[in-house]
């Protein structure tokens, strides 16, 4: 049997766990979707954060990051979005409930960090949204996010066990401009390359057909 995951992790895990192999194939995105091509970096930096019911998505944590950030930046902006808002939040943070893909557009471009601090997931597309619109993404190093986000590269990584690395991650963005600057670009870059729609498809098609 020929096996198709979607993320390297998933094929490790089945290896480890069954000992059965599996072609890794990610999805692609739209980037006529999410593109930013005139990026403005704000001052003040703004936040923004996707709220989710599931525990696995940890959205609690990024919500107590945005607070202990707010507590030492008190200029800076936040912004969140999701299909409801599931757990409490500050008045101060701007909501967008079910965002169509042109709303998610502007969120992201409009925004210099998105903070995603998941547990558990296949290959989480979120962060690659925000990444090609050029707004550098803070996340947990779990799931997907470690085999496409370079620590300190194309994005910033913490520990899944330390949430205070959330908040050093994205009081380092805030107190180095220029480095927000170039991981936000270094992350546009990278998702350019790892994640085109019509290089996945391909990717699909010559898998299918080798098999034949």
């Amino acid at each position: 049997m020929n096996r198709i995951v979607i993320a390297e992790h998933l094929r490790i895990f089945l290896k480890e766990k069954f000992g059965s192999e599996s072609k890794v194939i990610r999805y692609g995105l739209n980037f006529e979707n999410f593109n930013n091509p005139d990026k403005n970096f704000g001052s003040p930096v703004t936040l923004l954060y996707m709220d989710h019911q599931l525990p696995n998505k940890n959205a609690k944590a990024a919500i107590e990051t945005i607070k202990q950030v707010k507590n030492k930046f008190p200029d800076l902006k936040v912004k969140g979005f999701g299909m409801n808002i599931y757990n409490s939040i500050p008045e101060y943070i701007k909501f967008t409930k079910n965002p169509d893909d042109n709303k998610l557009r502007e969120l992201y471009s409009t925004s210099d960090i998105f903070i995603y601090p998941t547990l558990f997931e296949g290959c989480p597309t979120t962060p690659l949204e925000a990444m090609a619109c050029k707004c550098a993404v803070t996340a947990n190093a779990a799931a997907e996010i470690p085999y496409y986000i370079t620590h300190k590269e194309s994005g910033m990584l913490a520990d899944p066990l330390k949430p205070e690395q959330l908040f050093e991650g994205v009081c380092y963005l805030i107190e180095n401009p220029e480095e927000l600057k170039r991981i936000s670009l270094n992350g546009y870059e990278s998702v350019q390359k790892m994640f085109r729609w019509d290089d996945k498809v391909k990717e699909l098609v010559d898998f299918i057909k080798s098999t034949k």
